[in-house]
């Protein structure tokens, strides 16, 4: 029997969602040194994990609209991962980037990562806390990021030390929201605080609003091009999870300034 027939076990599977999350679509391939490494890992073909993977994209909502052929093959199993992850973003990203730590081998990482029950973590240390919201932290942003291709969705800037996953529905607000990267988008330094200020919002055609407290007499040449003339411009949205409507609307209502 080759490894291409063996059963994925379910820590595979979330291991390979993880990795999905993580990885900009146009790099779904076998080539991907990532998908190779983590085919090692797992004693699979590069090729098997990358089907794996475009399996996975075939039941993103983004591309089910784009009606791309060839995203046809998920199975009973992908589905179920796909499902377990979108009920709960929390618990999944942190079970996952555990086991991803686990499975590839990085020491260094685990020797910060003691064996938790996830059911009785709030009766933990406060060090077992931190570990979970920092590993929950690392999955939504490179999650975000690469659904964004390392570019700000308003301004395009393609400087990755520069770009900060953003919540729409901030961190605060609504705790089973933090990890889902639906509830996120990539923007840059500038962009991610007049957003989190309430100073730019998004309409339900996906446009971008300024508050017209921005709309100052005389605006220095970065306040206008960089805020005041975005208005109506199209936000550059993502390969992979398209950002919720639902939290689009409650940013809208409750931060922004009109």
């Amino acid at each position: 029997m080759t490894n291409e027939r063996i059963r994925w076990s379910h820590d595979e599977l979330i291991v390979a969602f993880n990795l999905y999350c993580r990885t900009p679509f146009g790099r779904l391939h076998k080539a991907n040194p990532d998908i190779k490494f983590l085919a090692l890992k797992l004693g699979r073909t590069p090729s098997s994990i990358a089907m794996k993977l475009v399996n996975f994209a075939s039941l993103d909502p983004v591309q089910k609209a784009r009606n791309i052929k060839g995203l046809a093959n998920a199975s009973k199993e992908d589905l179920k991962i796909w499902d377990e992850f979108n009920s709960d973003w929390s618990r999944l990203a942190f079970e996952s980037q555990k086991a991803f730590l686990a499975i590839t081998g990085k020491e260094s990482d685990q020797k910060s990562l003691p064996d938790v029950n996830l059911d009785s973590l709030s009766l933990r240390t406060e060090e077992v806390r931190s570990v979970k919201v920092r590993l929950v932290q690392s999955f939504f942003r490179e999650t975000v990021l690469a659904s964004y291709g390392s570019q700000c969705a308003l301004c395009q800037l393609p400087i990755r030390e520069l770009l900060i996953a953003s919540h729409i529905i901030p961190w605060s607000q609504k705790v089973d929201r933090r990890a889902d990267p639906t509830n996120g988008i990539s923007l840059c330094a500038l962009h991610d605080r007049a957003f989190d200020r309430g100073y730019i919002a998004i309409d339900n055609s996906f446009k971008i609003l300024v508050s017209s407290q921005l709309k100052t007499a005389l605006p220095q040449p970065l306040h206008r091009i960089g805020l005041i003339e975005i208005e109506g411009i199209m936000v550059n949205l993502p390969k992979k999870f398209s950002p919720d409507k639902v939290a689009i609307r409650y940013h809208r209502e409750t931060i922004f300034r009109p």
